[in-house]
């Protein structure tokens, strides 16, 4: 369910997605949650990539 959704985000919207993201991994003194944030930023990264491929074709 939660892949669908994500699949619906524009690439602005993932991009947004990943400013937030990096601001509170920023923020946080939990190596943890920082670790897991940066792994999430990651993972968004590469949707946009995805999708920014999609629309050069």
């Amino acid at each position: 369910m939660i892949a669908q959704e994500v699949e619906a985000l524009s690439f602005d919207e993932l991009e947004t997605i990943r400013e937030k993201l990096f601001s509170i991994a920023l923020l946080t003194r939990d190596a943890d949650l920082s670790d897991k944030l940066y792994e999430t930023i990651d993972l968004v990264e590469k949707k946009m990539e995805v999708k920014k491929n999609a629309n050069q074709l």
